[in-house]
């Protein structure tokens, strides 16, 4: 069973970044592997029917990847000890 990605993101409310960055690889991978099925197409796989479906498991993987990297965003300066200001910097570069 797939969980919503509010559950799939509160499991690393008080993980450490290093954790982020496991769990971020482990998406990535079984990403990777779906688009490999998608793309060889189900002749090389072997046709046992499995739920969630690939085509969920893709499009959930995805949403889990989308707010995982926005908790990494936001819990960057763990790692880089410096606040992200990036919106502020493009501003000033532009001459707004």
């Amino acid at each position: 069973m797939m969980v919503s990605s509010e559950s799939y993101i509160a499991q690393f409310e008080d993980t450490p970044y290093s954790e982020l960055i496991r769990a971020r690889a482990e998406l990535v991978a079984e990403l990777a592997e779906l688009e490999n099925h998608f793309e060889c197409g189900s002749q090389e796989w072997p046709s046992i029917a499995v739920s969630p479906s690939e085509d969920t498991r893709y499009k959930t993987g995805l949403e889990y990847l989308a707010v995982l990297i926005d908790l990494m965003i936001e819990r960057a300066p763990e790692l880089t000890g410096e606040e992200f200001a990036a919106h502020e910097d493009d501003n000033k570069e532009k001459g707004d």
